[in-house]
C-alpha cells in the first residue's frame, strides 16, 4: 500500500451532532441512544457497503495493512467523541467512530488509486464533513442523495 492521505485535520467530526443541519436529512435523531442499532436494516443499508469494501480491500491488499491503517483512522475519529473503549457494536459512539474511520480510509484509498468515491459513500462523507453522523439510510430513498440519510 502506498502512503495514505492522513485524515484531514480541518474536518471536525461530530461537531454538529444534535444541531439542525444545513441540508434537510430524511430524519434527524437528537441523542446517541436514539440510534437504531447495528442490526437495523436502515443501518445495514448505510454501513454494509463500507464494511464490504473494506473486507474486499483487506483480502486484496493484505489484512494487516488495512487493519493498521484502520486503527490510525479510528484513533483520529474517536478523539471527537465520548468514545467507550469497552463498548460494543451497540454503542453508538463506538460505531460512529468506526463508521467514520472506515469511510475516510476508503476515501483515501480511492484517492490513492485516482478512482472516484462511489456516490453513496460521498453522500455519507458530506454529512461527516459537516459535523453530523449519517447513522442510517432511509430505505425508501436513494443512497447517493445526502438527504436520504438519517443523521445525528
Amino acid at each position: 500500500m502506498n502512503k495514505l492521505t492522513p485524515p484531514d485535520p480541518k474536518v471536525r467530526l461530530f461537531a454538529n451532532v444534535g444541531k439542525a443541519p444545513a441540508l434537510k436529512p430524511a430524519r434527524q435523531i437528537s441523542q446517541w441512544d436514539e440510534w437504531a442499532g447495528p442490526e437495523d436494516p436502515s443501518v445495514l443499508a448505510a454501513m454494509g457497503p463500507i464494511n464490504e469494501s473494506l473486507e474486499t480491500l483487506s483480502a486484496e491488499m493484505g489484512g494487516s495493512e488495512i487493519d493498521r491503517a484502520l486503527e490510525i483512522y479510528v484513533e483520529w475519529a474517536k478523539q471527537f467523541l465520548p468514545y467507550n473503549e469497552d463498548g460494543d457494536a451497540w454503542d453508538a459512539t463506538r460505531t460512529a467512530a468506526w463508521h467514520a474511520a472506515g469511510l475516510f480510509l476508503l476515501a483515501s484509498l480511492y484517492e490513492q488509486k485516482a478512482t472516484r468515491v462511489p456516490e453513496a459513500m460521498e453522500a455519507q462523507l458530506s454529512w461527516f464533513r459537516s459535523g453530523h453522523w449519517p447513522c442510517a439510510l432511509a430505505l425508501t430513498t436513494r443512497p447517493g442523495d445526502p438527504s436520504s440519510y438519517i443523521v445525528y
